[in-house]
């Protein structure tokens, strides 16, 4: 496992970043309108004008359809657990599985704000349909005001040996902090509130472009997390190997010395007889 895992990681990491610099321009598009939409602007990318206790959080979390894979899924789930039940969001916080290995962690401690779990949709390989379809699925509960704000968290891959959890924004779409660096510095020169000029009609321009921002957000993140399992697996796998061939010496050298004691023991008894007579 540890060879098949190692082959799939160049892979899904050549994937992970292309499909990163596809979602940091996404992003880099969000931030410069949000930062220059006049009034009324589209709550969905400016948000809502809610204090921080009244807001409703809906947390995606991205978790592995297969174990054997270390703390991976392990990690995600006590970062999710750790987010919703904190004192200031334990009121107002659900829960979207993707994967399914995480869910029973999340049942246990969640309960019925684990509203629903997405399973086997990284087998073989994640697919950007279920991001479109997620991505929809999303606008939809917002818009519905299901949840003020949606946080993706998943397994952000570093190195083969450094995955770490991470938890950011994608909705309201201008206030993602995961790519900080976004804005351009020409956008950063300009008025916040410059009037701009859309082609088609703003409602139109911003309801098409809005799923593909999200979606694009979604799909990086777990074409990430999918690579950061590979080197996870990987790396459980070849300590499971190392692990088992130590047991395996240690093993072997305690049988050869009962053994040997059993055979030293043998030979006194039959020398000892032949003494004896």
């Amino acid at each position: 496992m540890k060879m098949m895992s190692a082959a799939k990681l160049r892979r899904a990491q050549l994937r992970a970043e292309d499909a990163k610099l596809y979602a940091k321009r996404s992003v880099e598009l969000a931030q410069s309108l949000a930062g220059k939409l006049t009034i009324p602007a589209p709550e969905l990318f400016v948000g809502r004008e809610k204090s921080e206790e009244d807001k409703k959080t809906l947390c995606l979390a991205i978790a592995s359809a297969r174990g054997l894979c270390g703390g991976y899924n392990a990690n995600v789930a006590k970062k999710v657990v750790a987010f919703a039940n904190a004192p200031k969001n334990k009121r107002n916080t659900m829960v979207i599985l993707v994967g399914r290995k995480a869910r029973t962690t999340l049942q246990r401690f969640l309960g019925e704000r684990l509203l629903s779990t997405h399973e086997d949709v990284n087998r073989p390989v994640p697919h950007a349909a279920f991001a479109q379809a997620m991505a929809t699925e999303l606008i939809s509960m917002f818009e519905r005001e299901k949840f003020d704000r949606c946080l993706l968290c998943y397994n952000n891959f570093q190195s083969v040996m450094v995955q770490n959890v991470v938890m950011h924004t994608i909705m309201p779409i201008g206030a993602n902090e995961h790519f900080a660096e976004a804005v351009v510095e020409d956008d950063k020169k300009q008025e916040a509130n410059q009037e701009i000029n859309f082609e088609p009609e703003r409602d139109i321009l911003l309801g098409n472009i809005a799923p593909q921002i999200i979606s694009a957000q979604i799909f990086e993140a777990m074409l990430d997390a999918f690579a950061a399992e590979q080197a996870a697996r990987m790396t459980a796998m070849d300590n499971a190997t190392r692990n088992a061939g130590e047991l395996i010496d240690e093993l072997s050298l305690r049988y050869n010395r009962l053994r040997q004691a059993s055979i030293t023991t043998e030979l006194i008894e039959i020398i000892s007889g032949a003494e004896a007579l």
